[in-house]
């Protein structure tokens, strides 16, 4: 467990059933996350602009009706350039998950197959990653 300190985390999800199940993963894969959402990319904004609002990890859906993937990876990026992002995606596309990573996406996980112990490993993948550039 990522025992530092409680796991601050920001879900934009706009589908309802896939951000209950999110948090109940995140839940049982992390000690006491504090887990923020947004439902589409404007209330993300929005809160990741907020003075003094910080997380340690977004979950990113893909599939938000106001930007296209491309778009919507390049503008959550660049409002919090360091903090990992991971993006969340309803379908398998190799070309596009390579694109993603090299647009700086961290980690990037199917929405069918997330279980707790998946979410654990690919979050502290990404924050070693992330701790591993910065240093």
């Amino acid at each position: 467990m990522y025992a530092a300190h409680p796991m601050r985390i920001l879900i934009i999800e706009d589908n309802p059933g896939d951000l209950t199940l999110m948090g109940c993963y995140l839940k049982a894969a992390l000690e006491s996350p504090e887990l923020v959402s947004a439902s589409n990319f404007t209330a993300a904004k929005t809160i990741l602009q907020k003075s003094g609002e910080s997380f340690d990890l977004v979950f990113l859906d893909l599939s938000l009706p106001e930007l296209e993937a491309d778009s919507l990876i390049n503008a959550i990026i660049a409002l919090c350039p360091d903090c990992p992002v991971i993006a969340m995606c309803g379908y398998t596309y190799s070309k596009f998950k390579q694109k993603s990573l090299e647009r700086g996406i961290a980690g990037f996980i199917i929405k069918d197959d997330i279980t707790p112990a998946k979410l654990y490993d690919q979050i502290m993948d990404c924050i070693e990653i992330k701790k591993g550039i910065s240093e």
